[in-house]
């Protein structure tokens, strides 16, 4: 039996993948838009996804160093990255060894049976979109619904909230941005081609993905921003409900002014201003 160890991680920044091949010196062995894979050996690969994630199959730790050195530089050091390792073992002996199955899968592992690239891609490019997911849902809980529950709590007990407009304001713009990320780099998401006429890894590709929970935490995630956007419309609704009693108390401060005026200058002509 062949042991593999993979290490993925998010990047927290998307690649434009035209200029990353140009900062490493080796040529890959795919290059799309949405993906590089570069083979360093026999069953050892680096896979770069545009959306940020990197994932190292059978790289020892120097390489794998190197190519994240070329891709960030020295921006690694500010970045909160987030990682996934996981391991892959080859199973010999054909698929008596796993109760007739072709794959078996537990917590952090896959046990296969006749291992091949086809097989590895998929598996990394599913762990890659978990390291992607698991970003946006530390960005979710961490900058989001942490300041959701800081407005209900405050709603809760003072019946009013501290932001400001521009503050809000801000709030919602990385609400927006947040989502609009989320759409834009997972959703366009499909099975790869490999899959449609494979059964073998139609099957392998579904069941690590159930692995991963990637459909669920995506969903997850939905119901959080809509969590999120629900406070916040309560919130702008208030805010401008404030701003615009605040404009009507003006309206009827100068109305008053003027109404004083003309008292003062109809039965005080000598106290009236002229």
């Amino acid at each position: 039996m062949k042991q593999y160890f993979i290490q993925a991680q998010h990047l927290a920044t998307r690649l434009v993948l035209k200029i990353v091949a140009g900062l490493i010196k080796e040529s890959p062995i795919v290059q799309t838009p949405y993906e590089l894979v570069y083979e360093m050996r026999a069953n050892s690969y680096i896979f770069i996804y545009n959306f940020g994630a990197i994932v190292f199959f059978n790289i020892e730790e120097d390489l794998r160093n190197r190519f994240l050195q070329d891709i960030v530089g020295n921006k690694r050091k500010n970045v909160h990255a987030t990682s996934e390792d996981f391991v892959i073992e080859e199973v010999a002996g054909g698929n008596s060894q796993l109760g007739g199955n072709l794959h078996e899968l537990s917590f952090n592992k896959v046990r296969i049976v006749d291992l091949s690239f086809e097989k590895i891609k998929l598996i990394c490019s599913v762990i890659a979109e978990s390291t992607a997911i698991e970003y946006f849902e530390l960005i979710v809980e961490r900058d989001l619904l942490t300041q959701t529950q800081t407005i209900s709590r405050n709603l809760k007990t003072s019946g009013d909230t501290d932001l400001s407009m521009i503050e809000m304001s801000k709030f919602i713009g990385m609400c927006l941005s947040t989502k609009q990320e989320i759409i834009t780099e997972f959703y366009v998401v499909d099975s790869p081609e490999e899959t449609w006429e494979d059964q073998t890894l139609s099957r392998l590709y579904v069941d690590v993905k159930q692995l991963f929970e990637i459909e669920t935490r995506y969903k997850v995630l939905e119901y959080k921003l809509k969590l999120v956007q629900e406070t916040v419309a309560v919130v702008v609704e208030m805010l401008r409900f404030k701003k615009q009693s605040f404009f009507e108390m003006i309206i009827i401060a100068l109305i008053a002014v003027e109404v004083i005026w003309l008292v003062l200058k109809i039965f005080f002509p000598h106290l009236a201003p002229s």
